[in-house]
């Protein structure tokens, strides 16, 4: 008997070339966590929560240049370090997928080759280092953003989510040269038209909660390549060409991996077939992501999904955060502007922890990494959450945080601000009914681990 489609929430793959720092746990890992937790506790429904780490990425190869070290023995190390952020924050992943499986990846050069036949692949001339020999493409080269002037990869830019062309690039340079490309050799793309953008325009115009940033996006992007293969140290081949392949393109086919797992497919069996028995289980799929990786979660991925008619692949929300700040500016390491995550470890239980980031979640625009604020559990001791009917204010309670389990009302800021008047209402009835209240506050609190 075929099990019910669960209800799939992916998060971005962390790219293991450094550790989380508390931006990342703050955004979209510590929103999903909550998401399923909260889910979990009020319906009886299946949900699981999936992400893997991003193996593939130049930005490995990269930081493994500036380290000295070998970029797949870095790898190992970031993401055993990654995993262990994760624990600590006990921010719990249902399935977490290895890309480097030998499964997956005999599926991944099958979902390939089924790509390259229904979208136009074409061949470019692109700028090469004549110093190092790196394509100046991914982390390999920055230039200002032809549509905002931000610095930016020659990928996607982080402020306006454009993805940068490298016709008309502004100020291209080598990323580890620090000079301009002199030489030139080849990549290759995939072309979207008009047409291919305005679909996964309509498609996704009801499912981002009206983010301005996607919006943005939209209004803005036209006919243009996205990257396929280039030349690069470190990547993942599928053919015999000596490229490798756009890691995002990658990332795209590991998520259809997981959810083929996650649905109960037979994953040896041929891509076409795997696809065609996913369709027909057809599970919902929600993605949680940062604002930088907008173009790729609402876009690109929707486009591979309808062109490869992987429906469920297609998802019904994404959930998009923006960047926690530190002293005014964006968290990041890069900048020097950073707390990582495993600095916070130890110095507070880590239910106190997840509710410092979860009040300082960026969900609707840039937030600064908060104090300590007021707990939202209360302090003194408290029974087993009440049976029966309580105050109404336990009803109200109860309400507001059955609402949040629909995903397009979901926002850890209402969440908090649930508690939080919940708990001041217990401390103005008094008696019972505090009891009551407190109760109940303290078993939502215990099953999210919010102090």
């Amino acid at each position: 008997m075929v099990r019910p489609a669960p209800t799939v929430v992916f998060t971005p793959p962390p790219t293991p070339n450094g550790a989380l720092h508390v931006g990342h746990v703050g955004g979209p890992y510590l929103r999903a966590d909550l998401y399923v937790r909260l889910v979990r506790l009020l319906e009886d429904r299946e949900i699981r929560h999936v992400s893997h780490v991003d193996t593939y990425q130049s930005y490995v190869a990269k930081k493994a240049v500036e380290v000295g070290a070998e970029p797949d023995a870095l790898s190992r190390e970031y993401t055993r370090r990654i995993r262990a952020d994760f624990d600590a924050y006990a921010l719990r992943h249902d399935a977490f997928g290895d890309n480097r499986d030998p499964d997956y990846l005999r599926f991944l050069r099958e979902g390939v080759q089924a790509l390259t036949d229904v979208v136009t692949v074409v061949e470019r001339e692109v700028p090469r280092c004549e110093g190092c020999g790196r394509t100046q493409l991914e982390a390999y080269a920055r230039s200002a953003c032809t549509g905002c002037l931000h610095d930016a990869y020659l990928n996607v830019c982080e402020n306006c989510s454009l993805p940068q062309q490298v016709d008309g690039a502004l100020g291209l340079l080598c990323t580890q040269c620090r000079t301009a490309a002199g030489g030139t050799t080849t990549a290759r793309f995939l072309s979207f038209d008009a047409r291919a953008v305005a679909a996964v325009e309509d498609t996704m115009r009801h499912r981002h909660g009206a983010s301005r940033r996607a919006s943005a996006l939209f209004d803005r992007l036209g006919p243009h390549l996205a990257l396929w293969q280039f030349e690069s140290p470190y990547g993942i081949a599928v053919d015999d060409s000596g490229l490798v392949l756009n890691p995002w393109v990658e990332i795209f086919f590991h998520h259809t991996w997981c959810l083929l797992q996650e649905c109960g497919v037979d994953t040896r069996l041929p891509f076409s077939e795997a696809v065609a028995e996913l369709n027909r289980r057809d599970p919902d799929v929600i993605y949680f992501f940062g604002v930088d990786n907008t173009y790729y979660y609402v876009f690109l991925f929707t486009a591979l999904a309808q062109a490869l008619v992987i429906r469920p692949m297609v998802p019904s929300r994404v959930k998009i955060n923006h960047f926690m700040h530190l002293r005014g500016a964006k968290i990041s390491s890069s900048r020097g502007n950073v707390v990582w995550a495993d600095e916070l470890v130890g110095t507070a239980p880590v239910e106190v922890l997840r509710t410092r980031l979860a009040r300082s979640c960026p969900e609707y625009a840039p937030r600064e990494l908060a104090d300590d604020g007021p707990r939202l559990s209360p302090a003194r001791p408290v029974g087993v959450a009440p049976a029966g009917a309580g105050p109404r204010e336990l009803d109200v309670v109860r309400a507001r945080l059955a609402d949040l389990v629909a995903v397009d009302a979901f926002s850890v800021e209402r969440l908090v601000d649930v508690l939080d008047k919940g708990r001041e209402r217990a401390r103005a009835v008094g008696g019972d009914d505090a009891d009551a209240i407190d109760g109940y506050l303290a078993h939502v609190c215990r099953e999210l681990q919010l102090a």
